[in-house]
Formats: C-alpha cells, sequence, structure tokens
C-alpha cells in the first residue's frame, strides 16, 4: 500500500508538473484565464493584510457593498499567507496546488482499497494520477482544485468508521466537509447527501447518530461564515452570494433564442441592470451598490422562468448533467459554457525562457508585412497593402475562431526556442495572432490582438523605423520537430457586443521581427511526455469512459456492494442534481472525476480477471489433453 500510493503519488505530480510546464510562458504573460481567476482573491487577500482581519473588517462596510462575499475567504487567506512569506504569491500557491491535487490521487487509492480489492485502487489512483483535467485546472490560481481534498478525506473518513466505527472519525469528515466551503461554496449541500449514503450503509443503530454527527459538524466550521454575513450585512446568506447571478445565466446561456431577455455574461448582467433599475452606477460592478438586492432580484426573474417554463428548464438541466460527464472530445461543444476538453500533455517542452527578448540577441527575420507572401486569405475577408504607410490591413469575416490571414512559411531550428513580434497599427474587433505549422491542428502559440483605434492619427505620420512607438503583440514558441512556422490572423470567440456590431474586425499590421532566444530546456521530458500523452489521448474519451464507468456501476450492483456503490455514487449525483440548475463550469465539479474513475477501474479490473481465469482455464485445459 505505501509503495502504491508513493508510485501514484510520484506520477501524479510529474503530470502536474508537466502541465505548469506547459503553461509558463502563458502564465508570465499574465494574460489567461490561468492567472486572471486570481484577481478577486488578491483583492481580498490585500485588505487582509492591510486590517490584519480575515472575517470582520476593521472599517465598517457599506451593507450595500457586498464584493466581500463573493467567495468564501480561505483560498484569500492561503493567498495572503502566502504574500507575506514569500512577496509574490503566485508560485507558492500554485506548487501548494500541484501537490496537493497530487495527494488527491493518494486519497483515492485509500478510499477504494476502504471499499473494493486492492487491484482496483491501484487502477483508480493511476486514472486520476493521469487524468487531462484534474492535473490542467491545478495551474490555476483558484480554489477549485483544493477544494477537491477535503470532499475526498471526507469520503475516505467515512468509508473507514463504516468499517471501524468511531464518532469521531464521522465528525471528522464532516469538519473537512466544512473547509471545502470555506474554499468554495460549491459543496453546501453535500453533507446531505453524504449524510443519507451514512443512513444507507451504516449498520442499525449507528447510522442516525453518525449522520447527525456528521451534518452538524459540516455546519459547525460553516457557522462562522454565516454569523459573520449576518452580522455584517443583516442578511441570511450561509456562505456567499451569487446564487441569482448563477442561476440567470445558467439560463441564458441556453436560451439560444433569446426568448426570456435575460443576460449571459457578466458584462451584459451590468447593461441589464442599467435598464431594469434606472440606476447608471449599477453598471460598474455587479455587486456594489445594493449587492445583496441586486442578486436577489435576479433569483426572482430566473425562479419565474424557471415556474413558467419547467420542462424546457429540465431539458437544460439533463443537458447540463451531460456536460459534466464529458471527457475529451470534440464532437460536443457548449456554444457558451466552457467546453469539457482539456489538453493533452504536449508531446515536447514548451517555450522556457524568460519572455522577455534579451537586449543583445538581434532577430533572425524581419519582415514588413506588406512585403510578406500570403500562402491563405479567408473567402470573405479581404488584405489590403499600403506600402506607403507599410500597413496592412486584414479585415476579418466575422465568423467564428476561423482563419483569416496566414502567411509564407518562415525556416527555423528544431527544439527551440523563439519570439516572435508583431507591430499593431490599428485594431477592433475580436482577433487573435498565431504561430501556427502547415498541419492546421498544431497551433505552436497564440495571444489576443488588443482593440486599438488611431483613426485620428495622420496616415503620413507612420513609420520612421521607430519600433517603439507602435504596439506590439508578442508571442513565445517552441519548435519541437517543426522546422518552419506561419503567422495566421484569426477570428476570436466573439461577446454579445461582437454579434451585435455591424462591422466586422480589422487589423493592420507593421514589422514581424523572430528572434532565436536559444534551445528549448527539459528537452529530455519528451519520453515521459510521450507514454503520458498517449494514455490521456486514448483513454480520456467521452463514450469509452462512459462504458467503463456504467459497467462499474452494474458490476458493484450485481455483487450487491451496496456501501461502495452509495459512498462512490454521493459526491457525483450530488453535483449532477444540484448544480445542473445553475451555470457550471467544468472546474467547479472536479469532485465528480475523482470518484467516477473508481467505477472505471472496477470494470478494467473485472475484465482483466475474467480474461486471466479464461487463460487459465484454457491452460488447465491444453494439460489434462
Amino acid at each position: 500500500m505505501a509503495l502504491s500510493c508513493v508510485i501514484i503519488f510520484s506520477l501524479a505530480l510529474i503530470v502536474r508538473l508537466l502541465y505548469w510546464q506547459d503553461a509558463s510562458a502563458e502564465i508570465a504573460r499574465g494574460d489567461s484565464t490561468i492567472q486572471a481567476l486570481a484577481a478577486t482573491y488578491r483583492d481580498e487577500a490585500k485588505r487582509m493584510l492591510e486590517q490584519k482581519r480575515v472575517l470582520f473588517p476593521r472599517d465598517p462596510i457599506d451593507p450595500g457593498d457586498a464584493r466581500p462575499i463573493v467567495h468564501p475567504p480561505a483560498y484569500s487567506v492561503l493567498m495572503a499567507a502566502m504574500t507575506m512569506l514569500f512577496g509574490d504569491p503566485d508560485k507558492p500557491l500554485r506548487i501548494t496546488q500541484v501537490v496537493l491535487a497530487a495527494a488527491g490521487a493518494v486519497i483515492v487509492v485509500l478510499i477504494a482499497a476502504e471499499l473494493l480489492p486492492f487491484a482496483i485502487a491501484v487502477m483508480a489512483g493511476l486514472i486520476v494520477a493521469l487524468s487531462p483535467h484534474l492535473a490542467y485546472y491545478s495551474i490555476f490560481l483558484s480554489p477549485d482544485s483544493l477544494t477537491v481534498l477535503p470532499i475526498l478525506i471526507a469520503v475516505y473518513l467515512i468509508a473507514r468508521a463504516a468499517k471501524r466505527p468511531h464518532i469521531m472519525t464521522v465528525v471528522a469528515a464532516g469538519l473537512s466537509l466544512g473547509l471545502s466551503c470555506w474554499l468554495r461554496s460549491n459543496a453546501l449541500l453535500l453533507m446531505l447527501f453524504l449524510s443519507l449514503a451514512v443512513l444507507l450503509s451504516f449498520k442499525k443503530g449507528t447510522r442516525l447518530r453518525y449522520s447527525l454527527a456528521l451534518t452538524g459538524s459540516a455546519l459547525l466550521v460553516i457557522m462562522p461564515l454565516t454569523i459573520r454575513n449576518l452580522i455584517v450585512y443583516g442578511h441570511f446568506i450561509p456562505i456567499s452570494v451569487g446564487a441569482g447571478l448563477n442561476l440567470m445565466e445558467g439560463i441564458a446561456e441556453y436560451d439560444y433564442q433569446g426568448r426570456f431577455d435575460l443576460p449571459v455574461v457578466d458584462p451584459d448582467v451590468l447593461s441589464k441592470e442599467v435598464e431594469w433599475h434606472g440606476r447608471p452606477d449599477y453598471g460598474a460592478s455587479l455587486y456594489f451598490p445594493d449587492g445583496i438586492e441586486r442578486d436577489r432580484d435576479r433569483l426572482a426573474r430566473a425562479a419565474t422562468v424557471v415556474r413558467s417554463n419547467p420542462g424546457w428548464f429540465t431539458g437544460v438541466m439533463l443537458r447540463r448533467m451531460l456536460f459534466m460527464l464529458r471527457y475529451n472530445d470534440f464532437r460536443f461543444r457548449n456554444p457558451i459554457a466552457n467546453a469539457p476538453t482539456a489538453p493533452a500533455v504536449s508531446a515536447s517542452p514548451g517555450f522556457g525562457h524568460d519572455i522577455g527578448v534579451p537586449i543583445d540577441v538581434r532577430p533572425v527575420w524581419s519582415r514588413w508585412m506588406t512585403d510578406a507572401s500570403t500562402s491563405f486569405v479567408a473567402a470573405e475577408a479581404s488584405v489590403s497593402r499600403d506600402l506607403l504607410a507599410r500597413r496592412l490591413e486584414i479585415a476579418a469575416d466575422g465568423s467564428e475562431l476561423g482563419d483569416q490571414f496566414i502567411s509564407e512559411p518562415i525556416s527555423l531550428d528544431k527544439a527551440t526556442d523563439y519570439i516572435l513580434t508583431i507591430q499593431i497599427k490599428q485594431a477592433e474587433g475580436a482577433l487573435v495572432a498565431k504561430v501556427r505549422t502547415e498541419d492546421p491542428r498544431i497551433v505552436l502559440a497564440t495571444t489576443r490582438i488588443a482593440a486599438k483605434n488611431r483613426k485620428g492619427r495622420n496616415d503620413s505620420d507612420v513609420d520612421d523605423g521607430d519600433a517603439n512607438s507602435l504596439d506590439r503583440c508578442q508571442l513565445q514558441f517552441a519548435t519541437a520537430n517543426a522546422t518552419e512556422v506561419r503567422i495566421a490572423i484569426a477570428n476570436n470567440r466573439l461577446t454579445a457586443a461582437d454579434r451585435a456590431s455591424l462591422d466586422h474586425p480589422f487589423v493592420q499590421l507593421g514589422r514581424a521581427d523572430l528572434f532565436r532566444i536559444g534551445a528549448t530546456p527539459y528537452a529530455w521530458t519528451r519520453y515521459a511526455r510521450s507514454v503520458i500523452r498517449g494514455i490521456q489521448k486514448n483513454l480520456y474519451k467521452t463514450e469509452w469512459m462512459w462504458l467503463l464507468i456504467s459497467a462499474g456501476i452494474v458490476l458493484l450492483a450485481v455483487a450487491r456492494r451496496r456501501r461502495a456503490l452509495f459512498l462512490l455514487l454521493a459526491v457525483p449525483i450530488y453535483y449532477l442534481t444540484v448544480h445542473s440548475a445553475v451555470h457550471t463550469e467544468y472546474r467547479y465539479i472536479l469532485a465528480i472525476h475523482c470518484f467516477l474513475p473508481v467505477l472505471a477501474a472496477t470494470a478494467l479490473y473485472s475484465v482483466a480477471s475474467l480474461t486471466l481465469a479464461a487463460l487459465r482455464r484454457q491452460s488447465t485445459t491444453d494439460e489434462h489433453r
């Protein structure tokens, strides 16, 4: 057991570190979702450090300012502690998340070992250790991956108490569930589902007492947050606000025809509330002023839609359940919600140097984009060249995520880090710049082109050769096995404002420079990467995982392993039923995918056992002959 846990922890840690390495350039730029989610937690951590308070602020809070209770405080507390210890909290916080996420794979082994044969536990731990989703989200600066570990610990303690009854073990499980709610409020009602699992699977005489102990201890941990909200805001708010916003946006994201006239993203919510309430000051923040009252108004509007359209809303919940259970396939895309795919580990290490261009490095390739040859232009797009002003203008076709312009091939070296800079003279709309290979499926780098309006500038007042006078977009990439790349301009995912605009996106490009930074570091990791990537590409597919999970449920039911079924399905059923009613991102429901692998491992174990038994019978028959 100890050796297996060490191996699985090491494997899980390696996989997560490889994902961190793949995202290192994106993290360094600080303009990605991986980093952006931390903004609100940073603000609250700063407030805690300044006031030296966690729950109760030193200065009275405006009761209309609900921003401090948008999220539970534990992640901000952790960020504040990292800031005190290390100055910059990002790297130590990410190390903590990666290590604890890897420990989660070990807890899965311990849970499965309490309920099922040891071989199944090891298989389940390996599936969790290699999971693309669990590894990918562990490098996000958000509490989502940390929330999973207390839930796993709680279920392990419950499984342990089922075999070796002790009231304090169940109390500890409840405390762990409460801790999860201090990180994210998503698990608020999970205690009820696990208490029901205790009632159904524990022996008579203890089940009711243990079930109440689990719920009571969890509520005890959550209670300080509820009391704080009652004292400071004068409202009963168990943990945090936001239920109204999530329910309303959750309805709108599936209202493709716009029948209910509800906003689907936060900026649209602000615009709508200015219109609904006639309050221009509502356009600045979702939760200030009148944050609690506004969220309750959102809840009331959304509830009206649910009551009036119960059949439609039930269909939405079913589709969202399927969304939560999907893995890495590319046939299903919710056009608004985050897609349920997570990238596999890259086959080769990514860009591994500092993201800035060193002063002493000269470009190995330079070209005014007006002089660059074109290998592709979208049918509905247009490209014009102003040779005097040295401007290449690309007018996009208004489609979503389609390449609009692709340059001539640029030769370069294998296994080398490069930085490409492109001057942006004017830009409007949702566009991205990409470095892609001849294979359209392989994109080495991508970055959003920020809107830049210079219509008021005199066209003659351009390029005197001073690159610093112009804005640039910068792309860092590692070539891996590529020997040539192309510069591409593509449409980005459109926002509501983009769709409402009659103007198609466009960009004017100046000079492009390519800098050779050096050989890509950690090239030796490609051997481990190839093995891990192969497993991730072939195992974590929706249809394959559904087959294994369904087979595992049937096998446990036939074998009458009731306790194992109840404890393994309690968490997935909770998220599928409760969270399917509201706006849900995949990172909110990661805990599901720590328990379903145990069921998949049960099916794999059974197939392996039957195969070995058949081989033994065949061998015995041959010997008798």
